[in-house]
């Protein structure tokens, strides 16, 4: 299987196949969920401009950089629901992306930073759930490979539990990485979701189990293949991350 076949495959987890912006019901109590539909609406708007360009003398078009968007909460406000119902809203002249952070930075092992960046460049947006830097190889990686796409045209939305200028905070050496994150942070515009939290302790245990169950080969065996042992599992695991999120 070629590498832009297996990079069309990265799309929403069936759990989230048929959400929508209409299917997400805002706590009333918190208007930070009903603004983050707003702003993730606003940047779908947005990507497909950016992805448009300028129109420029001759038909020729002017690149324009992506926007970034991330969604920051706890487990259980809806952070996943929106960022699939993001991705199906954009518009589908050109290709988008749908994966977790585990799963493209694993891709990006497999084929090579250069041709990731050649394989995505011309989508109107990556959208990246799960987003966190747990190790200063990936930090140093996801840092050039979105300001690689967004530099492109690309936009990018993500959601996570840290702001984004905390970032590997507690996992590794981040302020040996302060310029990676911070350009990490300069990316994106940061959107707060307020609400109860579900699960939080229960899903992290069976995320790290579920980790424990990852191929050390990413995503894609050798031959090309997707993996059964890859992070395939936590998109598979309703009970998980994406029951709380």
């Amino acid at each position: 299987m070629s590498p832009e076949r297996l990079i069309a495959q990265l799309r929403p987890p069936p759990t989230f196949a048929e959400v929508s912006f209409a299917t997400y019901r805002p706590d009333p109590a918190e208007p930070t969920q009903a603004a983050a539909v707003v702003a993730c609406q606003q940047f779908c708007q947005q990507a497909a401009e950016r992805r448009a360009g300028r129109k420029k003398r001759f038909g020729k078009r002017e690149v324009l950089p992506g926007v970034g968007l991330y969604l920051d909460g706890g487990f259980g406000v809806g952070k996943t629901h929106l960022l699939a119902s993001s991705y199906y809203v954009l518009p589908g002249e050109r290709p988008k992306a749908f994966a977790t952070f585990g799963e493209l930075t694993q891709l990006a092992g497999v084929f090579g930073f250069a041709e990731c960046i050649d394989l995505l460049a011309h989508y109107t947006a990556v959208c990246i759930d799960e987003f966190e830097l747990d190790d200063p190889g990936n930090t140093t990686l996801i840092s050039r490979m979105l300001s690689a796409l967004v530099a492109r045209g690309v936009s990018v939305a993500a959601t996570s539990n840290t702001l984004p200028e905390q970032l590997g905070e507690g996992r590794f050496a981040a302020q040996d990485f302060l310029r990676e994150i911070h350009t990490l942070a300069s990316i994106f515009t940061t959107i707060r979701i307020e609400g109860p939290t579900t699960g939080t302790a229960i899903c992290r245990r069976r995320r790290r189990r579920c980790r424990t169950r990852m191929s050390p080969h990413g995503p894609l065996a050798s031959t090309g293949r997707p993996s059964t042992t890859s992070t395939r599992c936590v998109r598979t695991w309703p009970p998980c991350t994406r029951r709380a999120i």
